[in-house]
């Protein structure tokens, strides 16, 4: 998620990363101030090889954001995303403190 917020950030945007905890959980949270994702393809992010209209000149294979999903979810946590194009992206992570 990081490699992400940073290969779509333009040179002079900024990125937060905030991590925190609950009595359940914890948390990361990466904002980005990135090109966005529009709302139509928010749905087929986390699938494999997908790539947005939008990222076709950018390197990779469209494996990244469904590996962490993928992880994420084996350790009982999820992962939400908001998003708005050419405005930025925040992706967080949940995860339960302790395995049910």
């Amino acid at each position: 998620m990081l490699g992400n917020a940073i290969k779509f950030t333009e040179e002079g945007g900024a990125i937060w990363l905030k991590t925190g905890k609950t009595k359940d959980e914890v948390f990361v949270r990466i904002k980005d101030e990135g090109i966005g994702i529009p709302p139509e393809e928010l749905p087929l992010i986390f699938y494999p090889f997908h790539r947005g209209h939008a990222v076709r000149n950018k390197k990779g294979f469209g494996l990244g954001l469904a590996g962490v999903k993928a992880i994420v979810e084996a350790h009982g946590g999820h992962i939400r995303v908001l998003s708005e194009p050419l405005k930025g992206s925040v992706f967080t992570v949940v995860l339960p403190r302790k395995r049910q």
